[in-house]
């Protein structure tokens, strides 16, 4: 996975480093924009995970909204440790066998341009 993580990073000129049992990209986006991917070997898939955390319940619409632009991936609104504090989730997955940098390239960058988007409406931009 390694290296078709160099790979495919390398392509979109985006930063990449180990993130526990995976990675993480950091996809440019317009407007000079990042978006932390992570991306997880699952048996046979390759997960795709971009996050924006400390939400509340009212964002539910909003993920709604997402969840249809979405082509190859499924947000969802999901609860935190916290009580009352919620987490936006854009997940893809592809399967290792049809896993290469054509395939992947699209999936990363869809899932960078959800996770930014809802961001950007629910948080106002970056958050840390």
């Amino acid at each position: 996975m390694k290296a078709l993580v160099r790979e495919t990073a390398d392509v979109l000129s985006a930063i990449y480093e180990p993130d526990g049992s995976g990675f993480s990209i950091e996809v440019p986006l317009a407007g000079d924009r990042y978006q932390t991917v992570s991306l997880f070997l699952d048996e046979s898939t390759i997960e795709l995970l971009s996050v924006v955390h400390e939400l509340d319940k009212a964002a539910k619409s909003t993920i709604e909204k997402f969840q249809k632009r979405a082509k190859a991936s499924k947000v969802t609104l999901e609860p935190e440790p916290t009580d009352g504090v919620y987490r936006a989730c854009v997940r893809a997955r592809i399967d290792v066998k049809h896993a290469n940098r054509a395939a992947l390239e699209p999936l990363l960058v869809e899932v960078a341009s959800l996770g930014d988007g809802i961001e950007r409406e629910l948080t106002g931009g970056d958050v840390d």
